[in-house]
C-alpha cells in the first residue's frame, strides 16, 4: 500500500528516525494516545475516509493537544477530484462540533 512505500523510503533516508504506523505496531487501540504523545512529530497519511474512522480522530486529536507539529501527506487517486476540498468537506461531514479532547474517554 502506498503509506508503507513512503515509511520504507523514508527509512532508507532517516537513519536512526524511529518511523512507525499504527496498524503495523500497536496491539492495544487504547495506546493510541500514548504513542502520538510520545512522538516527536505527526505525519497524517490522508486518504478519502480518513476523518469518517474515530481512532484516526483520535490520533489527530492527540498530536494538537499535545502540540506536535503535523505534516499532511495526500496523494490524489483521482486527479480531476480537489483533494484538498474533499478533505475539507469530509472533515466538516465527520468532526462533530462537540467532539471534545476527552471523547477517548466514552
Amino acid at each position: 500500500d502506498k503509506v508503507h512505500k513512503i515509511v520504507r523510503s523514508l527509512k532508507l533516508y532517516l537513519h536512526g528516525v524511529n518511523i512507525w504506523l499504527d496498524v503495523d505496531v500497536l496491539e492495544n487501540l487504547g495506546d493510541l494516545e500514548n504513542s502520538v504523545a510520545e512522538s516527536a512529530h505527526f505525519v497524517l497519511f490522508y486518504s478519502k475516509g480518513f476523518f469518517n474512522s474515530f481512532n484516526c480522530r483520535r490520533e489527530v486529536m492527540k498530536a494538537m493537544e499535545a502540540d506536535k507539529p503535523i505534516t499532511v501527506i495526500m496523494e490524489p487517486d483521482d486527479i480531476s477530484v480537489d483533494t484538498i476540498v474533499q478533505m475539507k468537506e469530509e472533515f466538516t461531514k465527520f468532526w462533530p462540533e462537540d467532539l471534545s479532547l476527552n471523547a477517548t474517554e466514552r
